[in-house]
């Protein structure tokens, strides 16, 4: 019988930073430029998005009762760039603007010339594939049978 948890993700992904023309970086040493992300499974996700979902509703009420805020859209910049500092677990083999944790990670997604990089973060995150646990092969081989 198959034991359907084994399609379970991960509860970490990396998004390989990439310049804007799509090439990956890498630091003084030849490491890969990544930022680990918490997956969509996650308490720490899940508690984000819910925090997420609260200012959007609450920025909606505001449109619809006349109330509109003046700053929309930059109220929607801060949202996201505080919901992917929230689901950020680190920088790796790099650091942003002298901060640390969440007040490095913030900065980051808020610097519209960095845009990409809050675009690619976004993008992994929603990409359940992305926290896929490593394959391991269980089929049989087939080489033994094979001609060759």
């Amino acid at each position: 019988m198959f034991d359907i948890s084994t399609l379970e993700i991960t509860d970490t992904a990396k998004y390989h930073v990439t310049a804007a023309d799509g090439t990956e970086q890498f630091d003084d040493k030849g490491r890969e430029v990544t930022i680990t992300i918490a997956g969509p499974g996650t308490d720490k996700a899940m508690r984000a998005q819910h925090v997420r979902d609260e200012k959007q509703a609450t920025r909606s009420v505001a449109l619809l009762t006349g109330k509109s805020q003046k700053n929309a859209e930059e109220a929607k910049r801060v949202e996201r760039a505080e919901f992917l500092a929230a689901i950020t677990e680190s920088f790796d083999n790099f650091t942003y603007g002298g901060k640390a944790g969440y007040e490095a990670y913030k900065a980051l997604y808020l610097n519209p010339k960095l845009g990409h990089i809050a675009d690619g973060v976004e993008k992994t995150f929603n990409d359940r594939g992305n926290f896929m646990p490593a394959s391991s092969t269980n089929s049989p081989s087939t080489s033994a049978t094979s001609a060759g």
